[in-house]
């Protein structure tokens, strides 16, 4: 995250006090060090954070013991099992960071498969939203589920050295641009999955598998 969305986050945790948090794709650590400096400025020592990812090797040891006074690590790719994990340690997510594969069809995913989990007024974030790939997935994702469409928190990106996309390609001539925090909020009469009287999964809002 650059310095913008940093500061963004940060006062979004101080500003709405969440009880709970979910970090899909943690990389360094960097995001939930924040979320977790905020939690102690609010002085809430019940605060619960979840975070999931394939490793967490890139967390400096030093960070992970200090971030394992709130968070769980789930070492595992992103499924419905997985989230269902940190859905029974810490309840329904009150906000949701999305920030792994930024390709379309696993942003897509992660966004709708975390959502069944998410609490009625729950906020769910994606990183990197101007990145053409994550943009339209959070433009399907819109027209799909019960969601009130926030727009971005922060605009702030870089542009990237690598090459322009194939002429072919879905994107061709769009430059290549990372950065930006963009936020959804699930409608309050959109239950969740400890609220709904069929089953933990509301099907209609679940993929059945992570393109990789």
């Amino acid at each position: 995250m650059n310095l913008p969305q940093r500061l963004v986050l940060f006062s979004l945790i101080l500003g709405l006090a969440p009880k709970n948090y979910l970090e899909l794709g943690t990389a360094r650590g960097g995001s939930a060090l924040i979320v977790q400096k905020a939690i102690q400025c609010l002085g809430n020592p019940d605060f619960q954070g979840a975070c999931i990812d394939v490793s967490f090797s890139r967390i400096s040891p030093e960070h992970k013991t200090d971030l394992e006074r709130h968070f769980r690590f789930i070492e595992a790719s992103i499924s419905v099992s997985s989230i269902i994990r940190a859905h029974r340690a810490i309840g329904d997510f009150e906000i949701v960071l999305i920030d792994a594969l930024h390709d379309i069809d696993n942003a897509r995913f992660d966004a709708m498969t975390v959502f069944p989990f998410v609490r009625p007024g729950g906020v769910i974030l994606f990183d990197d939203a101007n990145y053409f790939e994550v943009r339209d997935a959070i433009r399907e994702i819109v027209t799909i589920l019960p969601v009130e469409d926030c727009g971005y928190l922060s605009r702030h990106g870089g542009q990237d050295a690598a090459p322009l996309r194939p002429e072919n390609d879905r994107w061709r001539g769009e430059e290549i641009i990372w950065g930006g925090l963009y936020m959804l909020r699930k409608k309050l009469g959109s239950p969740s999955a400890s609220e709904a009287k069929s089953g933990p999964l509301p099907g209609k809002f679940v993929v059945p598998s992570r393109k990789y």
